[in-house]
């Protein structure tokens, strides 16, 4: 009887910190071909590499399903390398990336040159969302080009063919049977007001902060998910409410869940721990769609994360140049970057114990794979990908812009003190991140095709 000879892995990382079964326990994660090949207490294969993970948390790559990496004719606030390496480092292996852009992303054509110079500078994987399109015929073309969903904006459309459809309730019916036909998702910004002072045929008042928290209040939000779940409802087809923010909202997704709408929701970091209060204090640098809003709003939306009510956690990374969010507060751009801060802001929030590891797990890695279908993703489960992340946890640190990977090196989260931090991020089982270095090469990551 002959012995049977084990494989040879490409990578084991051990001595890490595993979350399995509601318990923290000590493992050793072996890798082969990009995938995890086996989880256990001791190792279990040899391997090429072996990395030492003493004293550190072992987290499934987060999955970022609200991304801005603008490039193309933005490039200057930020493009695919940059943005990619700064979900890297923030501990992101997987993003999903939205259409407006510059050109906005609302022809084929326009996707696939997004998708060329993508694919050339990316070290994370990425997926793209596609605007609405003027010929309804592209909803198709863009599905079986793999786009994860397609994106609205009602308060401010892409082009004026979608400024018409959302106008026109029979011709917005019409579009959402054909997404549904495509079996994605339609994502939508929940705000029916305008979105730019320059456009307001009233003159500003003497406080701007005033004005914008009114022009886009906790009603525009809510009013925005009434109308367009009621016509999503008639066609049966899937919906996504993007950077939910209010106590309302949390309270009407709620009620329409159990009507046994297709809906599901999505937080930001910043909405969960920023109030108006610091809309103030910052300024332009914490301005953003939807605005910071109060403390009952915060708190509901923990509630509606705890309980089971919001799906998700996503960033709505939208870095923009230091000009463009230093200028007087009505001109101010709308936006602030998250990839590099949303792990260690939230992980903080569960060591003390404002949230579960479990279900902070859930949101940011196991809904948001369901959510777009991303398959091999999510979980630390043996023949999923190995998008791993090593966090050290407990030394307290303030969050530095300066050192992000992001072009857009400033933010409301300045001097905030955190206990959690990616020490090193792995993508498809290769080490791409390691206490600030990127190791990965550009065109490294892979283009999703959902």
């Amino acid at each position: 009887m002959g012995f049977k000879t084990l494989p040879v892995m490409d990578l084991t990382i051990k001595n890490v910190k595993l979350f399995w079964n509601e318990n923290i326990v000590k493992a050793c994660i072996s890798i082969n071909n990009g995938r995890i090949f086996k989880i256990s207490k001791n190792k279990p294969f040899n391997a090429s590499e072996t990395h030492d993970a003493e004293g550190c948390l072992l987290l499934p790559g987060l999955i970022d399903i609200h991304v801005h990496l603008r490039d193309m004719q933005a490039a200057y606030k930020e493009d695919f390398l940059s943005g990619t390496s700064a979900a890297l480092a923030g501990g992101v292996t997987t993003l999903l990336d939205m259409p407006n852009n510059k050109p906005p992303v609302v022809s084929i054509n326009t996707l696939l040159e997004k998708m060329q110079k993508a694919s050339e500078k990316i070290v994370a994987d990425v997926g793209f969302f596609f605007g609405i399109p003027k010929n309804t015929k592209e909803i198709f073309k863009a599905s079986k080009a793999g786009v994860c969903g397609f994106k609205t904006y009602p308060h401010s459309p892409l082009s004026p063919h979608e400024k018409n459809i959302l106008n026109d309730e029979e011709k917005l019916t019409l579009l959402l049977k054909e997404i549904k036909k495509s079996d994605k998702i339609l994502a939508f910004h929940p705000d029916l007001q305008q979105n730019s002072f320059l456009n307001h045929d009233t003159k500003p008042p003497d406080d701007p902060i005033d004005f914008f928290l009114k022009k886009h209040g906790e009603n525009n939000e809510l009013e925005a998910i009434k109308w367009l779940s009621s016509i999503a409802q008639n066609t049966n087809t899937k919906i996504h409410v993007v950077h939910m923010s209010t106590q309302k909202s949390v309270q009407e997704i709620k009620t329409l869940k159990k009507r046994g709408q297709k809906i599901t929701c999505e937080v930001t970091p910043h909405h969960l721990l920023l109030t108006d209060e610091e809309l103030r204090r910052w300024k332009g640098i914490a301005k953003m769609l939807p605005p910071l809003r109060k403390s009952s709003d915060i708190e509901a939306l923990w509630k509606g994360l705890i309980d089971g009510t919001i799906d998700a956690i996503a960033t709505d990374h939208a870095p923009h140049s230091l000009e463009e969010k230093s200028r007087k507060f009505e001109e101010a751009a709308n936006g602030i970057c998250g990839l590099e801060t949303m792990l260690p802001l939230v992980m903080t929030e569960v060591l003390k114990g404002k949230i579960s590891l479990s279900r902070f797990l859930e949101l940011v890695c196991k809904r948001p794979a369901e959510i777009y279908r991303i398959k091999r993703k999510g979980e630390i489960i043996e023949g999923n990908q190995a998008d791993l992340v090593l966090v050290q946890t407990g030394k307290e640190e303030k969050i530095n812009p300066e050192k992000f990977q992001s072009k857009a090196k400033h933010s409301p989260f300045a001097g905030r003190t955190v206990k959690a931090k990616v020490y090193a991020t792995y993508l498809g089982g290769e080490l791409a991140y390691k206490e600030g270095e990127i190791m990965m090469k550009p065109g490294s990551g892979k283009m999703l095709k959902l």
